[in-house]
């Protein structure tokens, strides 16, 4: 599954990088997902693909059929941005 992005408005400093978080299925929050999705590398790409195993694997142990919501901070110069909404997909 595919998580994209567009960066933020001309207005404001670039991110600088992104904190993403994945549902978690069994306890209802969101679990950081940098062991699935490089900060370094989804700074430039403004991208992240997770494959479905790591998916339904822990730490986020979701279920065929389930919502997956994931949520993204961005960090520039002046620190951590506001939280997206949550963006859900189904596996």
């Amino acid at each position: 599954m595919t998580f994209s992005w567009t960066a933020p408005d001309d207005d404001q400093p670039l991110p600088t990088g992104y904190t993403m978080t994945i549902y978690n299925g069994n306890t209802a929050s969101y679990i950081n997902a940098d062991d699935v999705c490089d900060p370094a590398t989804i700074v430039d790409t403004l991208e992240c693909t997770v494959s479905i195993a790591d998916l339904m694997a822990s730490p986020f142990s979701n279920r065929k059929g389930e919502d997956i919501g994931c949520k993204l901070t961005p960090t520039n110069m002046y620190g951590d941005g506001e939280e997206s909404d949550d963006v859900a997909s189904y596996i």
